[in-house]
């Protein structure tokens, strides 16, 4: 088995599906919960039995996913595109709230570095915002 690497963090507001849910395949993705957190879990049957009771609620989800998997897309060109430090400030900048709730470990595997190296970055940003 490979070395851990974070991807992404959910919170209360987001949702989760991966990809093994649409192509019904084993994932290759664990999750991890670091805090206390409701889960709602189904199989594709109990879809087909919501979205033929409710199909409002089907096209609905479908405009999420559709919303979700661009916003998806272009965070991903972002990160990908830039450096630790940027990703980091961007994280600073639109998901503040992750720097408290997240051990460091898992915010230096997001974002491609070691622990130590985030140490280092984060002093640097504080040294410069002080000078």
């Amino acid at each position: 088995m490979g070395k851990k690497k974070t991807t992404d963090f959910y919170t209360e507001t987001e949702t989760l599906s991966p990809p093994c849910v649409i192509n019904m395949t084993a994932s290759e993705y664990y999750v991890d919960c670091i805090e206390d957190c409701s889960l709602l879990i189904s199989n594709s049957d109990m879809e087909v039995e919501v979205n033929s009771k409710f199909p409002k609620f089907e096209i609905m989800c479908r405009r999420l996913s559709e919303e979700l998997l661009a916003k998806e897309r272009l965070e991903f060109d972002e990160f990908r595109t830039s450096s630790p430090e940027q990703r980091y400030l961007s994280l600073l900048e639109k998901r503040q709230d992750l720097i408290q709730r997240v051990p460091q470990h898992q915010l230096a595997s997001y974002l491609g570095i070691t622990p130590q190296s985030l140490s280092r970055l984060r002093a640097r940003i504080l040294e410069r915002s002080k000078g």
